[in-house]
């Protein structure tokens, strides 16, 4: 049989399931196989190799069978001379898309290298503020959030933002801006904020092929303060008499000495959440579980001085606005000056440092200070830690926390009312006055504007003059 495209004709009129191989008389070893269309193929043994191989050449009618013969007559002679033709063109089209490959992934890398740090960090920005919002939607602070997009936007951004991922050498550079802050607690927090970033951009650059990664480990300067540290009844009592300069922001320091509260539940505490005149309870502070870091509703009773504190306190308007009539008074106690709650806490803390009354320390200290003050004064230390809102089973053993769950709500008001005394002879006897003269809580509280200062350090000091 001659294989041409009357012979081909007649093949595809015979059934479908037929599977059938016709040979070519004229060119050896070149023939078609019938199946469900028509393939050329040819079998050939390359020289010096026993194996007879098979190999397909196309579909007629696409491929016409004279150019089929043809193709089978060149792979035939080349294998005469020990070449395989269509191993060749395998290695030929692989060599071919390898260096397509490789010029695609030079010119992604070189894009890549070009990419601004500020494109990763919108992203990463746009990624942490819907985290942030997921979470105040659900009732928590997100505080975390915040602190990083806080850091991203004054410190990380400005120092390389507006350079290419090609131009800065993350691994240095970032520890070297960990190591020029001031405290191991600042450097600590900016490092959550790189090591977030860090990761996300490494995950960005991965799909564009980029060589650049990012370091995600650092060394932090100094040691973190230790978490034992507390202030004596007289440095306490010293801190009171301080924050009476700090207007607001020192009334603020001080309900935190009297009640033994944390920052940010100060911070937030609004004047619907406080009950001077409750009949059943007494003066109380009812802290919503959206405000504590147990996240469950918590009750702060309220001694004398505390409630004379909250008298010295005004409203404050929610923030500037073109018509008096429009103006409204923000819900937080110690609103700043656009009524949101207060930040200023690492110039509050400055302020209180720099009247030489304690040593260093943070304001999260105080808890430790009352409680242990609490302690020495007599109160137990469950009665106490129950005024800090701790878990019970945080400080009762084995059953006992996870089944005592009484509000001791009359001790815990006998405890604040001696936390009260005892501050109180200590501040009488620093001002040497009488109490309750001595509280310096027989005036309308004064808004005074903390000095800010910088809480990062950016770059490197210059030298000398």
């Amino acid at each position: 049989m001659r294989i041409g495209v009357r012979t081909l004709e007649e093949l595809l009129k015979r059934p479908g399931d037929a599977r059938e191989i016709f040979w070519d008389d004229k060119t050896p070893g070149f023939g078609v196989r019938l199946g469900r269309g028509i393939s050329y193929i040819v079998k050939f043994r390359v020289r010096g190799e026993g194996k007879q191989r098979f190999q397909t050449l196309g579909s007629y009618p696409e491929l016409h069978p004279e150019l089929a013969r043809e193709q089978a007559e060149d792979i035939r002679r080349a294998a005469a001379k020990g070449r395989d033709l269509g191993e060749e063109e395998k290695y030929e089209l692989a060599a071919e898309k390898k260096r397509r490959q490789d010029e695609a992934d030079a010119e992604a890398k070189r894009l890549a290298a070009a990419i601004p740090i500020s494109t990763l960090l919108d992203s990463w920005r746009s990624r942490t503020e819907q985290e942030r919002d997921t979470k105040i939607a659900g009732g928590e602070l997100a505080r975390h959030e915040k602190e990083m997009l806080l850091i991203e936007a004054r410190l990380l951004r400005p120092t390389f933002g507006a350079l290419a991922i090609s131009e800065y050498d993350a691994g240095s550079e970032l520890q070297a801006l960990l190591d020029r802050q001031g405290s191991w607690s600042a450097a600590n927090n900016i490092r959550a904020a790189i090591v977030r970033i860090a990761k996300h951009i490494n995950l960005e650059t991965r799909a564009w092929a980029s060589p650049a990664r990012w370091p995600t480990k650092f060394e932090l300067p100094g040691k973190p303060t230790k978490r034992w540290q507390h202030w004596s009844v007289e440095e306490v009592a010293s801190l009171w008499v301080a924050c009476g300069a700090f207007g607001r922001p020192g009334a603020l320091a001080r309900l935190m000495i009297i009640t033994g509260c944390r920052e940010n539940e100060a911070a937030r505490v609004l004047w619907e959440h406080l009950r001077l005149t409750s009949s059943t309870l007494g003066p109380h502070w009812a802290q919503p579980p959206t405000s504590t870091k147990a996240r469950r509703e918590h009750l702060v009773p309220l001694s004398s001085p505390a409630v004379a504190l909250i008298a010295t306190i005004s409203p404050r308007l929610a923030g500037p606005s073109k018509r008096p009539d429009e103006q409204e008074v923000s819900p937080l106690v110690f609103a700043g000056r656009s009524g949101k709650p207060f930040t200023g806490w690492p110039a509050l803390k400055a302020a209180l440092v720099a009247t030489g009354k304690v040593k260093e320390g943070h304001l999260h200290d105080l808890r430790r200070s009352v409680a242990t003050a609490m302690a020495d004064a007599g109160i137990e230390v469950v009665v106490a830690d129950k005024i800090l809102n701790h878990a019970s089973s945080a400080t009762l053993p084995g059953v006992v926390g996870i089944y005592q769950r009484s509000e001791l709500w009359d001790r815990r008001v006998a405890a604040m009312e001696k936390w009260a005394e005892v501050l109180g002879e200590a501040v009488a006897r620093q001002t040497k006055l009488p109490l309750p003269e001595a509280w310096g809580l027989n005036e309308p509280l004064k808004d005074v504007p903390l000095a800010r200062r910088a809480t990062w350090a950016a770059k490197p000091p210059g030298p000398a003059s």
